[in-house]
């Protein structure tokens, strides 16, 4: 009988864990068809960048597990917000306003751009795995876990190609987790 309660027991408590990060890893997913909503009803253009960097910050301040949300479009343009590891709030931009350079900016209180924290040389957002794996699965997608390029924490991005009506490619939708998140959520449950 004891062995039987355990055992029961046991299959509840996996059956809540797997229910509980499910729901965690839906997320990412779930910002990014947010994000496409936007870009679907015109409130949001993926060519038109500079607009985004509001509506990305309040998405980053209503989705606390994400730790990074943007966009890359075919134009060789960037915006994401990020919130780091001690719960600051970068912004990284890279096109035309900036020579196709990287460019991330410490933020203030007032979400403001401050101090600029490091720059990249020719900076392409096609060329990231994000971007790739997106263009060729053509649907919402789990990246493989990679190193993020600038503080390198292993992260798994959620991606979501946009298209044009015509179906040629606009850019790329992406939200991320650091692993140390899911790992944090896992030991808080």
């Amino acid at each position: 009988a004891v062995n039987e309660v355990a055992t029961q027991l046991r299959a509840e408590i996996i059956a809540r864990v797997e229910q509980n990060l499910r729901s965690f890893l839906a997320v990412p997913h779930q910002v990014n068809q947010d994000t496409f909503n936007m870009v679907n009803l015109g409130m949001l253009n993926p060519y038109q960048l500079t607009p985004w960097e509001s509506f990305l910050h309040h998405q980053l301040q209503l989705f606390r597990t994400v730790s990074l949300i943007g966009i890359g479009n075919e134009e060789r343009e960037f915006i994401s917000l990020e919130r780091m590891a001690q719960g600051e709030i970068v912004v990284l931009v890279a096109g035309k306003e900036t020579g196709f350079d990287f460019y991330r900016y410490a933020t203030n209180e007032r979400r403001e751009r401050t101090t600029v924290l490091n720059t990249l040389k020719n900076f392409d957002p096609r060329l990231r795995p994000w971007y790739k794996v997106a263009v060729q699965v053509g649907k919402p997608a789990w990246c493989d876990i990679y190193h993020h390029f600038s503080d390198k924490t292993l992260i798994l991005n959620a991606v979501l190609p946009l298209y044009h009506p015509d179906k040629s490619l606009a850019g790329v939708l992406q939200a991320l987790l650091r692993l140390s998140e899911i790992d944090k959520f896992l030991r808080a449950l």
